[in-house]
């Protein structure tokens, strides 16, 4: 009797209840994210969406600058097109679409897992990345989406491939290209994957190299279609990156380990001896092929991340995460561990141990995103004071500090009155200091979050300006969109940079000095301030410095403010 296919069926119901089980936990962990509302860069995402076409966003330079001139990805802003067309000012179904590609990725990882696991080590290799915080942070937050789908594409890209070696068939192929291409439409990090996959050892050489052309190809493309559109071939927040003393290494891996949630000696220990070991012994165990494979593997993801270091995020390292918990279900699994030459565990044993040790590691990382808070007690506050921007009507009320960034309201202020077409109130304060507002009169009206709703608030006379205190400002802007400043002279305390725009004060605080790529619309103007708080309370304020609005759409809004007091 041919048993063959009742080994098959049972071998694809193991995978589809793997895939039903992954869904729904996707689902339940993520599913609250239905009751959020806009966030930090989505209403600019979305303004973008709006005002111009795929075709603008794609192949115009200036056009997709406008948006952000340090990176290239116009994926976001079509995957905010579609949702537009099709629910229109809707941030429930935003949220929907995000949830569905959530469980889509779940899906998408088990199947990439399948390719060289076992179907309980791929199951739990899923759930490790789904409940990782670089994952779940992309999770919450709509306008990271294109890291969610860039990782999909990248995915399906690897997975196309790897069965296009196998069958020989170039329908295979062409899918792991468009997908391929899709990926660095997403997001630059998943360019090195055509790297990846030539030292694959999957195949001979000849054939890896003959199946990857289309993709080598693609990247040849993206490299000049990136220098086109950006006018550099790599590159992005450049002068962001660290400085590589040892000191800084090690306040980098502190950053990194305290973002990743790990604020304790149990967790790093368990991060320690889980991660750690399979380096060591998978170094002496692995085959020459395999084992050059992983380092290039782990090259291509660490190395797009060093730029960012120092603005660390979590979202950030998504890609280093899927391939060390790769790494992780690779070693932990009892053929591994049973092939290792001074290893004599029995074969339920080793299944026993592999399972346990992942299972604690997923546990771990579980109560680390359970226990993040993300914006959930924040959403009313920003639901708040989003609303009172689209729909306060009096020309003579500010918002005072609000929670989200400027950019955040400019682009609510944008939709409000352009396609809602309402009157609204008159601009963002982001000073505390109110008196030194240019554009607020007695009479006007500052409105600020209570706690539960937005409510009038009473102006403060806790003001300690010393107006003659030293103050050092340079700053300059290139026609290449990169902004740089120096400012002085104290080394302590805390520098702001305000740039006013329309009756809108846009700022945030400052390092000292810095360099990072930004837009400005040459045809707005605006008025520069330098603010200074030291240590002691006191603040002191440069002058406002006046920049002219440029007559063409070539950015020639370079500029130079030095000034000393």
């Amino acid at each position: 009797m041919n048993t063959e296919p009742r080994k098959n069926l049972g071998t694809h119901l193991i995978d589809g209840s793997c895939c039903l089980v992954l869904i729904f936990f996707t689902f339940m962990l993520y599913k609250r994210i239905l009751d959020f509302w806009w966030l930090d860069d989505d209403p600019m995402i979305l303004k973008h969406a709006v005002q111009y076409s795929p075709m603008d966003y794609f192949f115009d330079p200036y056009i997709w600058k406008t948006l952000s001139p340090a990176n290239l990805t116009p994926w976001i802003t079509l995957s905010y097109d579609i949702d537009w067309v099709l629910f229109g000012w809707s941030p429930y179904h935003f949220y929907l679409h995000h949830l569905i590609s959530l469980c889509i990725s779940a899906l998408v990882l088990y199947s990439l897992f399948r390719l060289y696991f076992s179907q309980i080590h791929s199951f739990m290799g899923s759930l490790i990345v789904l409940c990782s915080l670089p994952f779940a942070d992309i999770a919450h937050h709509l306008y990271k989406r294109h890291y969610l789908e860039g990782l999909i594409f990248a995915s399906l890209t690897v997975i196309f491939y790897v069965k296009a070696l196998g069958r020989r068939e170039p329908w295979w192929l062409i899918c792991a290209t468009l997908f391929y291409i899709f990926a660095m439409t997403a997001k630059e990090i998943y360019v090195p994957i055509v790297v990846m996959l030539l030292f694959l050892p999957e195949a001979p050489l000849k054939v890896r190299l003959r199946y990857l052309i289309p993709l080598i190809l693609s990247a040849f493309f993206y490299v000049l279609w990136r220098r086109y559109m950006l006018g550099v071939f790599v590159g992005g927040y450049e002068t962001l990156s660290p400085d590589f003393s040892i000191l800084t290494i090690l306040d980098i891996v502190h950053s990194i380990l305290d973002g990743l949630n790990y604020s304790n000696w149990f967790q790093y220990c368990v991060l320690l001896i889980v991660t750690g070991v399979p380096f060591l012994i998978g170094g002496i165990a692995i085959s020459l092929p395999w084992k050059f494979f992983w380092m290039v593997l782990i090259a291509a993801a660490v190395l797009p991340v060093i730029p960012v270091l120092s603005m660390f995020s979590p979202h950030y390292f998504l890609i280093p995460y899927c391939i060390v918990t790769a790494l992780l279900v690779a070693f932990y699994n009892e053929k591994f561990i049973m092939s290792i030459p001074f290893c004599s565990m029995p074969k339920l044993i080793s299944i026993i141990f592999s399972f346990s040790v992942l299972f604690i590691f997923f546990c771990m990382n579980f109560l680390i995103v359970v226990d993040a808070k993300w914006k959930s007690p924040f959403m009313d506050r920003i639901r708040a004071e989003g609303e009172f921007m689209l729909e306060q009507d009096g020309n003579d009320a500010y918002m005072l500090k609000p929670l989200l960034p400027y950019w955040h309201h400019h682009g609510l202020a944008w939709f409000r009155n352009n396609i809602f077409e309402r009157s609204g109130i008159r601009g963002v304060i982001q000073d505390d200091c109110t008196p030194m507002f240019p554009f607020s009169e007695p009479g006007d009206g500052l409105y600020r979050f209570d706690g539960r709703k937005i409510t009038p608030f009473m102006e403060s006379d806790s003001c300690f300006i010393k107006e003659d205190a030293p103050l050092d400002v340079m700053i300059s802007y290139t026609e290449n969109f990169m902004i740089s400043w120096h400012l002085g002279p104290y080394e302590s305390g805390v520098y702001y940079i305000y740039a006013m725009e329309g009756e809108t004060q846009m700022g945030n605080p400052m390092e000292r000095s810095g360099d990072m790529r930004i837009f400005l619309d040459p045809q707005a103007e605006r008025l520069w301030q330098v603010k200074y708080l030291s240590p002691d309370g006191w603040a002191t304020y440069s002058p406002y410095f006046k920049v002219e609005p440029q007559e063409n759409r070539n950015n020639s809004s370079a500029f130079n403010i030095i000034w000393k007091r």
